[in-house]
């Protein structure tokens, strides 16, 4: 699928691929964003899933710099690791309830003894005061949080 969109500069041209019947991917996924710009610039954003549907790889190449976050899953379907273009990796621990219980920087607990309400909404959890998290307020300190 194609779409043009109008803009002062001229016309955006944007194309959709979607996996195929037969693909080994759940019919119809996205696989692929890519971007003509009016000013003759490039950008393509590539999906790579695997068999339930679930994104495995994101793929990101815009002129010549091309970068990848990458995701892996636990048997259920919950999301395990996310790895950005930087090689950070967060890792996401769950509880025996399926929720999440503790998320790691590089191995490094970021945030850990996250607390639910009864009835599921997040109640409260603990910040690591050394660990940066990525796209972090620089000079907030991370502390206790305790929501009800």
């Amino acid at each position: 699928m194609t779409l043009g969109v109008a803009t002062p500069g001229g016309t955006n041209s944007y194309a959709f691929a979607y996996a195929p019947a037969g693909s080994g991917v759940e019919t119809g996924n996205l696989t692929g964003v890519s971007v003509s710009f009016a000013n003759g610039a490039t950008a393509q954003e590539t999906f790579a899933h695997e068999i339930h549907g679930r994104t495995t790889q994101v793929t990101e190449t815009v002129g010549s710099l091309t970068l990848s976050t990458s995701y892996s899953y636990y048997a259920g379907g919950k999301l395990a690791t996310m790895t950005y273009p930087s090689g950070m990796q967060l890792s996401y621990t769950l509880d025996t309830a399926g929720r999440v219980s503790q998320v790691n920087a590089n191995g490094v607990p970021l945030v850990h003894h996250i607390t639910y309400q009864p009835f599921g909404p997040m109640k409260g959890w603990v910040g690591s005061k050394n660990v940066t998290p990525p796209n972090a307020v620089v000079g907030v300190a991370p502390s206790t949080r305790t929501d009800g």
